[in-house]
């Protein structure tokens, strides 16, 4: 039986010979209402037997709050296997450390990632440290490598964003849903939310809300002008459409404010969310 180390070693082995085994396709997943466990982890490439969890033991299935993901990735005592996305739902799938194993985030680092991920300007953060944006960006890459996300911090998962929004508001109330699995003898857990453009369905033309949620799910310009047969200025020009629409200037913004507007059943963008501190000079940077 492999431990968690080894598991973690072996996805990103796979990871490097085949980048597609990360993301999960549409095709895999008919039916996530009748069974949400095991859609995300068929990306893995094996079948799954659903984990029998203990009645006292916290580790079935539930509610997992977001800032307590948060401090659980930046501590170390988890990782990242995979992420993925359903029709309706945001998925990562993480992997418990193994003891006396977890190497913890650097504080500074930690602020810094937090600061991407919340949306603040990378040149003002730049600007409150006195770093280099290429130092900025490689100290983020370097601590979201650490949890085990192998990619730009503007291409997170959007949980990773609502997770490090909710641990630096220390907002208990976002949470999401929880469910544990075997794979392999090892035991993997599964944590999800509801994808965040779904407040805004029907309130988009058809054309946008296509573009939105291919940003959520991180895809670049030239990746979406692909997919939709199209110039990458136009797609630009869509983007720009977006953002103008929903007063946001960045994916990790639009995430943000698509997130708010659906938790508070608003569509549209007539309600701005509380105004974002990107002052971080100023916080406990070790």
């Amino acid at each position: 039986m492999p431990t968690a180390d080894q598991f973690v070693r072996e996805r990103a082995r796979a990871r490097e010979k085949s980048p597609k085994l990360t993301t999960i396709q549409h095709a895999f997943v008919p039916d996530f209402v009748s069974d949400s466990r095991e859609a995300p982890l068929m990306a893995l490439g094996t079948r799954l037997e659903v984990g029998e969890t203990g009645a006292n033991d916290g580790a079935g299935d539930g509610e997992l709050p977001l800032a307590r993901l948060w401090q659980e990735l930046t501590s170390g005592t988890c990782t990242i296997v995979t992420s993925s996305f359903s029709d309706t739902h945001c998925y990562l799938v993480t992997v418990p450390a193994e003891p006396n194993a977890a190497r913890p985030i650097a504080a500074r680092a930690r602020r810094i990632l937090e600061s991407l991920l919340r949306g603040c300007a990378q040149k003002n953060i730049s600007y409150d440290l006195a770093l280099a944006p290429s130092t900025v960006t490689l100290i983020a890459q370097r601590a979201l490598a650490s949890m085990g996300w192998m990619s730009r911090p503007s291409r997170a998962n959007p949980l990773l964003m609502l997770a490090a929004r909710a641990a630096s508001e220390q907002d208990e109330t976002l949470s999401g849903t929880l469910a544990m699995v075997i794979r392999a003898g090892v035991r993997l857990r599964v944590v999800s939310v509801t994808r965040p453009e779904l407040g805004v369905v029907g309130r988009l033309p058809g054309a946008e809300l296509d573009i939105v949620r291919s940003l959520v799910e991180g895809h670049s310009h030239a990746d979406i002008a692909r997919r939709r047969g199209t110039a990458q200025r136009t797609i630009a020009n869509q983007i720009a459409s977006v953002f103008r629409r929903l007063d946001v200037s960045s994916r990790a913004e639009l995430i943000h404010r698509l997130s708010a507007l659906s938790r508070a059943g608003i569509a549209g963008g007539a309600q701005r969310l509380a105004p974002e501190s990107c002052d971080i000079a100023n916080g406990a940077l070790g």
